[in-house]
């Protein structure tokens, strides 16, 4: 399964520089594979319009009860999200902006540091 990341058109055989009007452009994807590899590949036009419609974000997930960071891709961040780690499953409706909101506590309290927990 792909978890798309972006649609974007690039132009290649441009060599070093920014834009030339006769440059070849094609539209590539950029995505996660199932081993969280990150990924490109050239799709058509058509397929680039399908694949604007199923991009999702990459969320960094962090439990309330067990305090495990996941990451998570989400079509929405609104969408409601659940520990995958946790048997007791009571902090299920927690959205991703009130996680967003603790992670911001932890890092202002000192618990996170921007490359992880310390």
């Amino acid at each position: 399964m792909k978890c798309i990341v972006s649609v974007a058109k690039t132009y290649i055989h441009r060599g070093n520089h920014r834009h030339k009007s006769k440059t070849k452009k094609r539209w590539f994807i950029y995505y996660y594979d199932e081993d969280l590899n990150f990924r490109t590949e050239k799709v058509n036009f058509l397929q680039a319009l399908y694949y604007m419609t199923q991009k999702r974000h990459r969320i960094r997930g962090i439990c309330q009860n067990c305090g495990r960071i996941w990451i998570y891709f989400v079509k929405s961040k609104r969408e409601k999200i659940e520990c995958p780690n946790c048997e007791d499953h009571r902090y299920k409706g927690d959205s991703i902006q009130q996680l967003l909101d603790l992670v911001q506590g932890f890092v202002r309290r000192g618990k996170i540091s921007a490359l992880g927990v310390q």
